[in-house]
């Protein structure tokens, strides 16, 4: 959409026509371009965190009583990190000196996760989401496979096709393009 907004402008600021081309390649690169970044820049990588010892708890994959984990996406780690304790009634975690800030969560990043591991096992994800939408935290749900092929947003954005039956394949859904 940003190309054909830019060759839109161009023309109109121009009188030239551009051509527009996607590349799924680019794409994909793309979508690994801050490893990739790193790796031009200091030709190394940035090793895997485990989700224990991430830097910002508040932007960390966590797993609710019911087995189905879910994001928080929480960016600004001392706005989100209040917004959190008030959803999980741990209003005290804002007392404790190792995470009165964000560097301090930083610091001691594996306690923090550690607490809310803690916290998030009591509730299943459907009441973490009625928490969370309370105290408006920021939030995604991990989805399984089957859970995105029933998605009602994914099936309204065109991301499947329904693929007749032909010669020793039966009718079946697949994965559509992402260009329309």
């Amino acid at each position: 959409v940003a190309g054909i907004l830019a060759a839109l402008l161009e023309r109109e600021k121009t009188g030239k026509g551009q051509l527009v081309e996607t590349s799924l390649l680019r794409t994909g690169i793309y979508c690994l371009g801050w490893d990739l970044g790193i790796q031009a820049r200091f030709d190394k990588l940035i090793g895997a965190t485990p989700r224990t010892h991430e830097l910002n708890a508040m932007v960390n994959s966590y797993v609710a009583a019911d087995g189905h984990w879910f994001w928080l996406l929480g960016v600004e780690s001392d706005r989100a990190f209040t917004k959190v304790c008030a959803a999980i009634d741990r209003l005290d975690l804002l007392e404790d000196e190792r995470f009165a800030s964000a560097r301090g969560r930083r610091k001691n990043a594996s306690a923090v996760v550690g607490e809310l591991d803690a916290e998030f096992a009591k509730h299943t994800r459907a009441e973490l989401i009625e928490r969370f939408d309370r105290e408006d935290v920021w939030w995604a749900p991990v989805n399984t496979p089957h859970e995105v092929l029933h998605d009602e947003q994914a099936i309204a954005a065109g991301a499947f096709v329904d693929v007749p039956a032909d010669e020793g394949a039966p009718a079946h859904l697949a994965v559509n393009n992402p260009v329309t």
